[in-house]
């Protein structure tokens, strides 16, 4: 009754918290991304502190979220294990028709923060591994090449060894 309505809303209320900061962190990576476009090492630093705050706001709300569905799983009957694992279909299955439109609003939009945060870290992705690759080519071109030299050994017997050769551009 009361009691599972304003859990419902507890419930609603974590989803809206964790769609902002799923948000945030979208927004934090597309700010890393520019940062890396222009090479602001400082810009990079800055989205990497800020990055871990939001990763442990977010642990902390999954462990709120563990918390609050122990609390909804005792109205259901339930165990702990067995209301952790209900998905938020399940959950609405469970409750009267008048708490879900609610539970249904804040469950799609915290879908569509995590389905945007998931595209932005696909296209971090793509830039890290253009990235990468860029690099590679950088470092082949710089790497020093080997080449083949003879040399005498201490008994004076001729040798064939490889040894690298660093040309120094001054």
């Amino acid at each position: 009754g009361e009691n599972l309505a304003r859990r419902v809303s507890d419930v609603c209320r974590l989803f809206e918290q964790l769609t902002t900061l799923h948000k945030e962190l979208a927004a934090l990576r597309r700010r890393k991304l520019e940062a890396i476009g222009k090479a602001d090492l400082d810009a990079m630093c800055a989205c990497n502190d800020e990055q871990e705050a939001l990763a442990k706001r977010l642990a902390e709300r999954t462990g709120l979220r563990k918390q609050l569905m122990d609390v909804v799983g005792r109205e259901f009957g339930i165990t702990s294990k067995e209301a952790r694992a209900l998905t938020v279909s399940q959950l609405m299955l469970r409750l009267p028709a008048e708490l879900r439109p609610d539970l249904e609003r804040a469950r799609d939009e915290l879908q569509t923060a995590i389905h945007d945060l998931a595209h932005t870290n696909r296209m971090g992705g793509s830039v890290a591994r253009e990235l990468a690759s860029h690099l590679r080519f950088v470092f082949a071109a710089v790497r020093p090449s080997a080449i083949k030299t003879g040399q005498y050994s201490a008994t004076g017997d001729a040798r064939e060894i490889t040894a690298c050769v660093l040309e120094m551009m001054g």
